[in-house]
């Protein structure tokens, strides 16, 4: 397998990157939770 190495930032970047997604990921989980909660069929 080939690797691939990133600058010092780049890795920074991409790891930022992640945590915002995960960040966003939770908060729409809590968000569809909540709709479910008020919002029943």
């Amino acid at each position: 397998d080939a690797t691939v190495e990133l600058s010092p930032v780049a890795g920074r970047n991409v790891l930022g990157i992640r945590d915002g997604i995960i960040r966003d990921q939770t908060a729409l989980r809590t968000l569809q939770e909540y709709i479910k909660t008020q919002c029943p069929n």
